[in-house]
């Protein structure tokens, strides 16, 4: 896998994550 594509997965994991927990808080 490309590190441009892991980085651009793993900062929307972390998005999605930050979501997620803004949501439920």
């Amino acid at each position: 896998m490309l590190p441009w594509t892991t980085t651009y997965l793993t900062q929307a994991l972390s998005v999605a994550k930050h979501r997620n927990a803004a949501a439920n808080d």
